[in-house]
């Protein structure tokens, strides 16, 4: 069986209204109206760039269209593709968008075309002989993943057009290619229904066919055993979804523990990445993962999945034999995650809004009352502004303080769960604690403006034991005149340290920790 390659649509979102650059003949323009029914019904694909109409004669010639949005007089349709550049060079399959023009690649019409040439060659190949197949079992020159689905296989189109789907979406990671060969010679030493991942050696997973594992053992797979993380390459190391272990040292020791780490990498290459870090410019970040950020070189692990940070001994040498103790040690299960925290405060339970750190949270679950936490950067000036407002709110309800605790919880002194730490976008950010939650997943995200009047409302439509409503100076025109001259923070804003799954490369400041 041949498949074709399938035919991607080129598609320009811009903010122009009708012109006639972009009523020429090579360039069809769509509308809400047209916009599924054109795209599902086109056999060609198309290029785009401020010289529109050149790139757009160019590739006609090639047997491919371009299609405009006009984000002015189709904004709906924009918003809908949440288009938030312009112009915006986007490729469609069947009106489902499939890949973006990389926005640090050239907006010159040779490159335009060629990505558009590119992306419209076959996504994979079909090998029929066993000639073919033993060819690329052998070419160990580029990273290939083959696809072995038997012909008699029950899912075998369902597997085909995912296989399709993978290769389109990841053209620059490895070339795929499909094979229904299961019974050949040379597949006997693997599953009859598996992928193929071929690079210095050839790798076979056991997981099926319709999973999307192979993409990340590919990431892997093309990762070097010991390497640098920085701005470029930290995407990579997110894609293999790896626990990283952190070598914080000068450029000059890199090359020093380079054999010594690359043997450690080797041996525990299924459970971790090693890199190495610059600590001449991001030094200060080893204080997040546990380190004193004083003493180099030093080494930590940190899973970027689970948020757990491991910081390896400063008092312990940093040789071969410890550090791959306490890999194994760590993925034992035998070292306990590290989280930051502040003491506990030692006499808390007068005020009117408490003081929660890390190493309390566990008090919160197993709290009899309401909790309702801010959680905040206390000298940020989002929180700095919204600070007087919650007191007041506190005081409203203290003559139920038996039913609501009002607290307040440091983001910058003390690491949070991972359940809570990856929904908090805004700060402050506002959460409810319920006697009935069983988890920091159930708690109860205050959404909308922190005005005192809403929060009251919230609490008293929240708490399931009787809270009773309390009267509060409105202070709508004080959030709204904040707004208006200050906005609303991001987190990461305020963020000093890794967040869960993303890091800040800007270099740091001494009064960002």
């Amino acid at each position: 069986m041949i498949f074709k390659a399938p035919i991607l649509v080129c598609v320009l979102f811009l903010v122009l209204s009708a012109i006639d650059l972009y009523s020429c003949v090579h360039v069809v323009s769509l509308n809400e109206g047209n916009f599924s029914h054109e795209l599902e019904g086109c056999g060609h694909c198309n290029k785009l760039k401020p010289k529109l109409e050149e790139a757009a004669k160019t590739v006609s010639q090639l047997g491919f269209n371009i299609y405009s949005v006009s984000c002015e007089d189709d904004s709906q349709l924009c918003q809908k593709f949440q288009i938030s550049g312009y112009p915006s060079l986007i490729l469609f399959h069947n009106a489902i968008r499939v890949k973006d023009y990389p926005n640090n690649a050239a907006r010159e019409v040779p490159e335009i075309v060629e990505f558009i040439k590119k992306e419209n060659s076959p996504a994979f190949s079909t090998i029929n002989s066993d000639e073919d197949l033993a060819a690329m079992l052998s070419d160990k020159t580029a990273y290939s993943v083959i696809a072995i689905i038997p012909e008699d296989h029950p899912k075998k189109l369902e597997a085909i057009e995912k296989v399709g789907a993978m290769a389109r979406a990841n053209r620059d990671l490895a070339s795929f290619a499909i094979t229904h060969l299961s019974k050949s010679d040379h597949l006997k030493p693997y599953p009859e229904a598996t992928f193929l991942i071929i690079s210095e050696n050839i790798t076979h997973l056991t997981s099926d066919l319709l999973k999307d594992d192979v993409l990340t053992q590919v990431h892997r797979l093309k990762l070097p055993l010991y390497g640098k993380l920085d701005e470029e390459t930290y995407q990579s190391y997110s894609e293999a979804k790896l626990p990283i272990g952190f070598l914080f040292v000068t450029p000059e020791e890199a090359e020093t523990y380079k054999e010594m780490m690359t043997d450690i990498a080797k041996k525990f290459s299924d459970l971790i990445s090693i890199v190495w870090f610059d600590s001449t410019i991001y030094g200060i970040y080893a204080n997040t993962l546990g380190l004193s950020g004083m003493k180099f070189p030093c080494f930590a692990i940190h899973d970027m999945e689970t948020g757990f940070k491991f910081p390896f001994s400063e008092d312990v040498p940093l040789d071969s034999d410890h550090i791959s103790n306490f890999i194994e040690e760590v993925f034992a299960g035998k070292i306990s995650p590290y989280y930051k925290s502040e003491p506990i405060p030692a006499h808390n339970d007068s005020a009117p809004v408490q003081k929660l750190v890390f190493n309390s949270l566990s008090t919160v679950l197993n709290s009899s009352k309401a909790v309702f936490i801010n959680f905040c950067v206390p000298n940020h000036e989002g929180c700095i502004a919204f600070a007087p407002n919650y007191l007041e709110l506190a005081n409203s309800f203290k003559d139920q303080h038996d039913k609501v605790l009002f607290v307040e919880f440091d983001l910058n002194q003390n690491d949070l769960p991972l359940e809570i730490e990856s929904t908090i976008e805004k700060i402050p950010a506002l959460y409810l604690y319920l006697p009935e939650t069983k988890s920091f997943s159930e708690f109860v995200k205050f959404e909308g403006k922190p005005y005192k009047t809403k929060l009251a409302e919230f609490l008293v439509a929240s708490c399931t034991h009787g809270l009773k409503s309390v009267v509060v100076d409105s202070d709508d025109h004080i959030s709204q005149n904040y707004e208006s001259n200050h906005g609303y923070f991001d987190h990461d804003d305020a963020d000093s340290g890794f967040g869960s799954d993303s890091m800040d490369f800007e270099e740091p400041s001494h009064d960002d920790v």
